[in-house]
């Protein structure tokens, strides 16, 4: 079995960005690499305006005198930082209060639950 991630694009939108997130962690769980692999792969990962965005953290860091990220979960911090505003974390909240049952399956409704207390954790 061949596994793949998609590309990320930068798009600003905090749930493409989310479901991105969880499928190359779904992978990193399927194949066993090192933090600097899963970095490397992860940047491969990265198009378009996403790819700018991480060049222009490594630029950053050099001119700083500081050493290129090389751990998984800070590039992922940096990710969410750009990608899922700090005003997400309260909207979700905020979401998920406000459930209530509709005409919806079952299955939905879960997931209308589920998801964003999975944003939430995935964002600390």
């Amino acid at each position: 079995m061949k596994l793949d991630v998609p590309f990320f694009y930068g798009k600003a939108d905090a749930t493409t960005f989310f479901d991105w997130i969880v499928t190359i962690e779904d992978y990193f769980d399927w194949y066993t690499r090192s933090d600097i692999e899963r970095v490397r792969f992860a940047k491969m990962k990265l198009v378009g305006p996403a790819r700018k965005f991480w060049q222009t953290v490594a630029s950053h860091l050099e001119r700083m005198c500081q050493p290129p990220i090389t751990q998984w979960e800070a590039m992922k911090n940096r990710l969410n930082e750009k990608y899922l505003p700090s005003f997400h974390k309260a909207y979700l909240i905020d979401q998920m209060f406000d459930l209530r049952p509709s005409i919806s399956s079952v299955s939905d409704y879960i997931n209308s639950f589920v998801c964003p207390i999975i944003s939430i954790v995935l964002r600390n």
